[in-house]
């Protein structure tokens, strides 16, 4: 499942969406660095963590970011 977990993808937890920023390898693990997209606020946490809190969001229900490109 973590080759969903791409830079740009949309993900959807609670009442928010988020961006992938980039993910990072880190001793053997993988670290995930996402962006909300209502303030653009940026955290950061493991795969395993990332996953049990997101569902990513299917590619037709992409909508603009306020990033300035499509998502």
């Amino acid at each position: 499942m973590t080759e969903n977990i791409l830079p740009g993808s949309r993900w959807k937890g609670g009442d928010d969406y988020f961006q992938v920023i980039q993910t990072v390898l880190v001793e053997g693990h993988t670290w995930v660095h996402y962006r909300r997209e209502r303030d653009c606020l940026e955290f950061s946490c493991w795969t395993d963590s990332f996953l049990s809190r997101f569902t990513v969001t299917p590619q037709d229900s992409r909508a603009s970011s306020p990033f300035g490109h499509l998502l």
